[in-house]
């Protein structure tokens, strides 16, 4: 499953990398459409007027939905000709919160396992590099106090268990655990 957060999803394009999810990042609405495939089941918004699919009207006197409740609107049409088969708005302006709006539609493809498997800046898979390889690119307290580093392929970003890791992991125990 691949999913798609466009330019106001920033930080939640990233956490869902992190989670290890195939999540593409378009900072403009031109890049949507080579994305328009069965490969990408959800595109996540924060924009609340996209021609042709504004949210559905409600009968209460509060059209929107509340924080922590996202619209999910299902066989969308942006633009006219780009087809994605769900939509999902976004509420909160917080990653976190985000997370938790869409927890239940990411759920069935969060495997904890791998988790902090995938670059952050550009979606590409980590691969294994060993720590000498990388002493001359990384501080030097880090690589004494770590042994096991990955790598980007395309963007050559290096990653490495830091204090991070165990906040994150237990972020997602709490949610998907």
């Amino acid at each position: 499953m691949r999913f798609i957060c466009d330019a106001m999803l920033g930080k939640l394009a990233k956490y869902l990398r992190i989670l290890g999810l195939d999540t593409v990042y378009i900072k403009n609405m031109n890049e949507l459409t080579p994305y328009c495939s069965s490969d990408y089941q959800f595109f996540f918004t924060r924009r609340r007027l996209i021609k042709g699919n504004e949210p559905p009207q409600s009968p209460s006197p509060d059209p929107l939905p509340r924080r922590g409740e996202g619209m999910l609107l299902p066989r969308s049409k942006l633009w006219g000709i780009i087809r994605i088969d769900r939509v999902v708005f976004i509420i909160s302006d917080k990653a976190m919160e985000q997370i938790r709006e869409i927890q239940d539609i990411i759920r069935p493809y969060v495997d904890l396992k791998k988790a902090m498997t995938r670059c952050i800046k550009c979606n590409t898979p980590l691969a294994p590099i060993k720590k000498i390889d990388v002493e001359q690119y990384i501080p030097e307290f880090v690589f004494h106090q770590y042994e096991t580093f990955s790598i980007c392929p395309s963007c050559r970003n290096i990653y490495w268990e830091g204090s991070h890791t165990a906040h994150m992991a237990r972020f997602a125990e709490e949610i998907f655990g």
